[in-house]
């Protein structure tokens, strides 16, 4: 199987506290590892660093590239969902899939069927020509970011907090389309969350974070009792 992330004794603070400490972590092609922790574990700090977003962090490597806010690399074969979508709130959301498509050089009509299936697998056609963005709700506007990151077929796909704001509908829907990505395209999906349930649906892996570590590294099965795993291991970290 081929690498496609490694990290290698990386330690992360803001200032003088510590966030990540001594993380080592493997990545192959086609896994979907889940990232489960309570807040403040350390888990969207670690997107953060691997994509970029914090500057370059030299004990990480993916695809085999340092990450840093300009990599060519990452920013062509890594696709990052954020908790929080940030949208051009001015334009339709057929407006904003039209510019991400421009901005991406990838024609319109190559994925138009592929946009098209997901606003309704999302239930937004009513509103997808006619409603401005900044009256989305938040679910409505997270749909449209996974949308927006699903058109590119990245190698490698960075989610946080994926169920936060969506109807149940639609995380059955994400459940699916994750693991189609993985076992049909070898796409490559780390996942943070906070939701054990949606953890244990879709993810080969995962790893427990505590106070910044990662005391546990799971290949999940149906022998694995996953909210078992992660009270032991917070009582063992207090």
């Amino acid at each position: 199987m081929n690498e496609i992330i490694n990290i290698n004794h990386f330690t992360f603070s803001y200032d003088t506290k510590i966030i990540l400490n001594d993380i080592n972590i493997q990545v192959f092609e086609g896994e979907i590892v889940g990232l489960l922790g309570e807040n403040g574990a350390g888990k969207t700090t670690l997107l953060n660093c691997i994509y970029g977003f914090l500057g370059e962090q030299k004990e990480i490597k993916i695809l085999s590239s340092t990450p840093c806010l300009d990599n060519e690399i990452i920013k062509n074969n890594v696709g990052f969902i954020e908790d929080t979508p940030v949208l051009l709130d001015y334009l339709t959301a057929d407006q904003y899939l039209r510019f991400i498509c421009k901005i991406e050089n990838i024609s319109i009509d190559n994925v138009q069927n592929k946009i098209d299936e997901l606003i309704l697998k999302f239930k937004l056609k009513e509103e997808y020509t006619n409603k401005l963005l900044k009256d989305y709700s938040f679910g409505m506007k997270k749909k449209i970011h996974f949308i927006g990151n699903l058109i590119k077929d990245n190698s490698i796909l960075l989610i946080d907090e994926p169920t936060n704001g969506l109807d149940i509908t639609a995380i059955i829907y994400l459940k699916q389309i994750i693991k189609n990505l993985s076992q049909k395209n070898k796409t490559t999906i780390l996942i943070s969350s906070h939701n054990l349930d949606f953890i244990n649906a879709v993810c080969n892996r995962v790893l427990i974070f505590n106070n910044g570590r990662i005391n546990k590294d799971l290949s999940l099965n149906e022998n694995i009792n996953l909210e078992q795993e992660f009270l032991d291991t917070k009582l063992k970290g207090e």
